[in-house]
């Protein structure tokens, strides 16, 4: 893109990275390289639509971001022996991206459920229970047995995330309000349509009073 420079001087190059899976090429990141500062340009929160989500993530930085890519590259497909790589890594944040590939793009449950509890292991060592990121830990193992059908495994993992977001966040902050969202696609696949209704009912109170009426989070509660 902007092989010829704005008119402020901003160029960028931009790669779409893709690796092999299942003997199919897997698109999986978009990596953009800029000349100049992108935060001068667009704000230190607004990139964050530019990117794609899991390469990218806010709290990782570039050199990080390259060290996932030279993984890929060195191991050359998502199979057994990357699996047994990431399994012995000893970067949490690293082995929990991976976790969240395999559970939002390739489907691959069992997989991203291996991972993150060789993620909520080593968090938990490294940085206590209560840290928002073992919470965030917490909730990607209940959104995996939520995937296999173990609603009742799910509501046990979300609701021990719940817990410590709550203490660290309080319980009127968005955040929350997404797990009792999560909670009540549960009880509503369990056919428990009263408490989901419950739990909807409070994410909905929570995001108008955090977010206001006209939010798209507001627009997501009311049509669950």
């Amino acid at each position: 893109r902007f092989a010829e420079p704005q008119f402020d001087g901003y160029r960028d190059i931009v790669y779409h990275i893709s690796v092999p899976y299942k003997d199919e090429l897997a698109h999986t990141c978009e990596l953009q390289i800029h000349h100049r500062d992108f935060k001068i340009h667009f704000g230190i929160n607004a990139h964050l639509p530019f990117f794609r989500p899991y390469f990218t993530e806010p709290n990782r930085h570039q050199e990080d971001v390259l060290k996932d890519l030279d993984i890929l590259l060195k191991v050359g497909q998502v199979d057994d022996t990357f699996m047994e790589f990431l399994l012995n890594a000893d970067d949490s944040d690293q082995v929990k991206l991976f976790g969240r590939l395999f559970l939002d793009h390739l489907e691959e449950y069992d997989k991203a459920l291996e991972l993150f509890k060789r993620v909520l292991v080593m968090e938990e060592s490294d940085l206590g229970k209560d840290h928002l990121k073992t919470a965030s830990t917490y909730l990607h193992i209940g959104l995996v047995l939520q995937k296999q059908d173990d609603t009742d495994g799910s509501l046990l993992y979300l609701r021990e995330g719940y817990d410590i977001l709550k203490g660290l966040l309080g319980d009127s902050h968005p955040t929350v309000a997404t797990i009792h969202t999560y909670m009540g696609i549960v009880y509503t696949q369990m056919g428990n349509y009263a408490q989901a209704l419950k739990e909807h009912q409070r994410a909905l109170q929570i995001r108008e009073k955090m977010l206001g009426e006209d939010h798209m989070l507001v627009a997501e509660s009311y049509n669950h």
